[in-house]
């Protein structure tokens, strides 16, 4: 634990950045755009070298990741389903289970499964992941890029997105996250504010709904949203970087969403393997709202807000007791804690991934070439 807080990672991937998984010229610009934001936003001592981005991660790298070289305790992990740009979608699913499968569900308390809702078999696959994954949610995107267009995965429309949800919670795993506030690709950017979410939220109020990027854009809107909708949560995957290299943009996203929402639905998240999340949980610890801010209404943060969303909205949002997770882990002797005990001193960042022979950023592919995967 930091400093006797518990820390939930709320969102960890596996990325596969590479040309041999790109189907296409929009999934390398995206690949070597999110490297260059990466690294805009990174302290100097923690750039990613570009051996480490450009390949295929594995379950393994991000657990030496989270467990030896940063303080995270437990972690969730997000499958996504960006076929429409690589060829495994990304973020592989069974990264996921492999790592849940070595560690745990008390490491590991929720894998996410992740479906493209405009497949013919996306229901059918939904059952599979849920029965033979045991998965206990999905996570969703609100667009899909095909020949140029952006096609609609909303989750308020009646072909797309809602039966996914009602087979979600058919299959009793009424849990959705959705990508929001972040264009992939050459996607509209309009998919990606939250209306949809606030539909979603009324129509289905036993379902939780994970706003992914929380208050990067759109922040108006989703701070209503946590005011109004007891089932939406605010997951700041991403937004919490800006904590270390950009204060005062964090300082004015959070104390929207914790002026108009409340400090309960907003979930701690930072998005290894792409980002190392230990600066941004010590930067977290210490940081505090400009004067300015607090003469005008903004609330402290306190100590106590700063756990909740560490760690313990994140447990309360899965249906765990904060006290008694925080016990077990102060007593559980698993090969996590066993390394920690035996660990003098922290690994240098990014020592965890493990270079495949990439060198740079992707290239594109020449006139007629097909990437890995493509028919």
């Amino acid at each position: 634990m930091y400093k006797d807080n518990l820390i939930v990672e709320g969102t960890s991937h596996t990325y596969h950045i590479s040309e041999q998984n790109a189907l296409n010229p929009q999934a390398v610009g995206m690949g070597n755009g999110l490297f260059e934001i990466i690294n805009n936003l990174h302290p100097d001592a923690y750039e990613l070298p570009p051996e480490k981005w450009f390949k295929d991660d594995t379950a393994q790298e991000l657990a030496d990741l989270m467990w030896l070289e940063t303080d995270i305790d437990l972690a969730r992990f997000q499958s996504t389903k960006l076929t429409d740009y690589f060829a495994d979608g990304m973020n592989r699913l069974d990264t996921g289970i492999e790592l849940r499968e070595k560690y745990g569900d008390f490491r590991v308390p929720s894998v996410l499964g992740s479906v493209n809702p405009l497949a013919d078999d996306a229901l059918e696959e939904m059952e599979r992941q849920v029965e033979q994954e045991d998965v206990d949610g999905f996570k969703l995107y609100p667009a899909f890029f095909e020949d140029g267009q952006t096609l609609d995965m909303r989750l308020d429309n009646p072909n797309v997105g809602v039966p996914i949800i009602q087979k979600a919670v058919e299959l009793d795993v009424p849990h959705i996250a959705v990508h929001k506030s972040v264009p992939y690709g050459q996607t509209n950017f309009e998919e990606y504010d939250v209306g949809d979410v606030e539909d979603a939220a009324s129509m289905f109020p036993e379902v939780t709904f994970e706003v992914v990027h929380a208050g990067l854009s759109f922040l108006e809107e989703t701070k209503f949203l946590l005011q109004r909708y007891p089932n939406v949560w605010a997951n700041l995957e991403i937004t919490t970087f800006l904590v270390a290299e950009s204060p005062m943009n964090f300082a004015e996203v959070l104390a929207e969403l914790l002026v108009w929402g409340g400090p309960e639905q907003i979930i701690w998240s930072t998005g290894p393997t792409a980002i190392h999340p230990q600066p941004i949980i010590e930067a977290f610890w210490e940081f505090q709202f400009p004067e300015t801010m607090r003469e005008n209404g903004v609330p402290p943060l306190t100590d106590e807000i700063k756990r909740m969303i560490l760690g313990e909205n994140a447990l309360r949002m899965m249906g765990k007791d904060p006290d008694a997770v925080r016990s077990k882990l102060e007593g559980i002797d698993d090969e996590v804690a066993r390394i920690r005990a035996e660990q003098e001193e922290r690994p240098e960042p990014w020592s965890s991934i493990r270079p495949t022979g990439a060198s740079g950023p992707m290239q594109q592919p020449k006139a007629g070439q097909k990437a890995a995967g493509d028919n």
